[in-house]
């Protein structure tokens, strides 16, 4: 019974002296209420650098400034605690700050802490807030500034293509032809490329493929272009297609962690598209249940011709063109035979007059 009351005791010590520091601190009935940012993005060189202007809005009164400071979300920060705690923090007599020199593709978290200057107490403990940073290649465009640029797991897969839709004879349904470029920032090694697909209406999805650049010796270039196809249950409708890649971090072998994540939304309509790039090099991925007869892809080094139309067609298409390449030629020569014929016809009547 004494240890019970004892512990007792402790708690209400405990408590007491918290509600003593809030009210010794001054900031009992104030708080941050929300908070808004925005990047802004500065160019020098052909070098970017990123900026995060950060605004709150407060409720109640006994303040006339802050103190605010942003942490990797990862990275081993402690808050501190207590009303004179704000070492590294940065002073400001806005609700708005302009934080520099800031990552791509990286969780921050802001800390913001209110301040009396009469008093020279801030709040017992920072306001947190998550702010997610945008991409590098999606803002800059810049393969080569990316590339330099570090990157907790993996960056987008870029320059994505819905190449065709098509009818699968042999296996009764649709195929999609999808083409994309490798991420520009990956934190280790590619492991595989996961595409999952569903219709737009539909949660689960209808299929996930996987594809492994090992398989087919990828050199790591950036400007390689990636070609796979998947087959879709459905015609005619909207599906939406997710691409991820997965990447072995500090080569751990067995497991791996998932980049970043790219959307594309496509109708299921079947036509017939030209496969067509500007890069170097492009690598095809097989569906081991599709045909590779079914599409051909054609590649043009950068500066060489800008279209070219490579219809795909299957193979009752080509028995229809052979054969009517063959009446077409046919016809031609009856026609020739015929009119040197008639020539020859025409010669004799007026040689025996």
């Amino acid at each position: 019974m004494s240890v019970f009351r004892s512990t007792l005791t402790l708690l209400f010590i405990s408590a007491l002296k918290r509600d003593l520091v809030f009210a010794f601190c001054g900031f009992d009935d104030v708080s941050i209420q929300e908070l808004g940012h925005y990047f802004i993005l500065l160019e020098n060189d052909n070098a970017w650098s990123l900026q995060i202007n950060v605004s709150w809005t407060v409720s109640g009164q006994g303040y006339d400034g802050y103190y605010v400071d942003a942490f990797l979300k990862d990275s081993v920060a402690f808050d501190q605690y207590g009303c004179d705690a704000r070492l590294g923090y940065e002073y400001t007599p806005q609700p708005w700050y302009v934080f520099s020199g800031y990552q791509f593709r990286h969780e921050y978290e802001i800390k913001i802490k209110l301040f009396n200057n009469a008093t020279g107490k801030n709040s017992f403990s920072p306001t947190t807030f998550h702010v997610s940073t945008p991409d590098c290649y999606e803002e800059t465009g810049s393969v080569e500034f990316c590339a330099s640029q570090p990157i907790p797991v993996s960056s987008k897969v870029r320059e994505p293509r819905i190449e065709s839709v098509q009818e699968n004879i042999y296996q009764n349904g649709t195929d999609v032809v999808v083409s994309w470029l490798p991420p520009v920032q990956i934190n280790g090694a590619l492991r595989y490329i996961a595409l999952s697909y569903r219709p737009q209406d539909q949660i689960p999805y209808e299929g996930i493929e996987r594809y492994y650049p090992s398989e087919i010796e990828w050199d790591g270039g950036l400007e390689t272009r990636f070609i796979s196809d998947f087959p879709v249950s459905k015609e005619d409708i909207i599906y939406v297609l997710n691409i991820r890649p997965y990447v072995d971090i500090g080569g751990n072998g067995g497991s791996s962690t998932s980049g970043e994540d790219l959307e594309i939304v496509f109708n299921s309509t079947i036509k017939q598209v030209t496969l067509t790039s500007t890069t170097a090099k492009e690598h095809h991925f097989e569906n081991d249940n599709v045909s590779s007869t079914q599409y051909m892809a054609t590649t043009f080094a950068p500066g060489g011709i800008e279209s070219v139309f490579d219809f795909i067609l299957d193979e009752w298409q080509w028995i229809v063109l052979f054969t009517v390449v063959f009446v077409l030629v046919l016809v031609a020569l009856v026609t020739v035979i015929i009119l040197i014929r008639k020539r020859k016809g025409q010669q004799q009547s007026v040689d025996v007059s």
